[in-house]
């Protein structure tokens, strides 16, 4: 019975919470060689399939353009070349617009490892003595003896909900960090759509725009990273000033997760917001 509530009060508690979360970040996901290669190879078929129509979709835009600036009076020839400039510019982009994608991740992983080099990679600050917890609820409510066992069903009562509610927070954790994956992958492979008005639209276009939301959804990781750093280090905090109130911990650790959930929910947006795409 004390193994159980040991095991539920270490995972109240924040024991080892973000242990895993750096590893899940620090996959590189665009590596051919790992237990992503497969994956990364099929993003990349699917990259090059969607090619010819990004391409299409590019000449279709600069058909576009060119009628509506021949149709102005103001045209010249100076813009016509101009516009078979950009257009070959666009076509170059989307030939290496994978090996562009792969750098912008290769920015976020690279930070990403920095800020994890600059916290010292420990992610399991957050140790406590669960045992003696246990033993100075049950001295202090006075069950001793025979009604020492009443006393750990109580305890393990109080504790069900807040246990059940980590593990959720646990799973939400998780889901956002492989989300995450999903969506970079999801983004690479249809990348050629995305790029096919860049130059059409310039600065102010959708594949500049989608170059941006790209690079904050490898800069997410980071931004994760960083909110495990600084919860896990009040997690301890709170650990050492509280460590003697069994009544209290619960309650503040389970506030703890939830704020540090929901603030990962918004990492995306908040690393919009760096790049100015949001």
């Amino acid at each position: 019975m004390e193994g159980i509530l040991e095991s539920m009060l270490n995972q109240i508690c924040g024991a080892d919470l973000f242990e895993s979360i750096y590893e899940t970040l620090a996959i590189n996901l665009f590596s051919s060689g790992g237990a992503y290669s497969g994956v990364y190879s099929a993003v990349r078929s699917l990259y090059n399939s969607i090619m010819p129509i990004g391409v299409m979709m590019m000449f279709i835009y600069f058909m576009i353009a060119l009628v509506d600036k021949m149709s102005s009076e103001t045209f010249t020839w100076e813009q016509f070349f101009r516009q078979l400039a950009m257009v070959l510019a666009a076509k170059f982009l989307m030939e290496h617009g994978f090996e562009i994608l792969e750098t912008l991740f290769g920015i976020g992983l690279a930070i990403t490892a920095k800020v994890s080099e600059i916290s010292g990679t420990d992610m399991s600050e957050v140790t406590i003595d669960a045992n003696a917890l246990i033993q100075d609820f049950l001295a202090s409510a006075n069950f001793t003896g025979i009604f020492k066992i009443f006393g750990q069903l109580l305890l393990m009562l109080y504790l069900i909900i807040p246990w059940a509610l980590s593990f959720l927070m646990r799973l939400a954790i998780s889901i956002i960090c492989y989300s995450r994956v999903v969506e970079i992958y999801a983004r690479a492979s249809l990348a050629p759509i995305a790029l096919s008005d860049f130059f059409h639209s310039g600065l102010h276009g959708s594949g500049w725009r989608f170059l941006k939301n790209f690079l904050a959804s490898c800069l997410q990781g980071a931004l994760i990273l960083v909110i495990a750093i600084v919860f896990s280090r009040l997690y301890a905090a709170v650990v050492i000033s509280d460590s003697t109130n069994m009544i209290t911990l619960a309650g503040k650790y389970l506030a703890f997760y939830a704020s540090a959930v929901m603030l990962m929910f918004k990492s995306l947006p908040l690393a919009k917001e760096l790049v100015g795409s949001a």
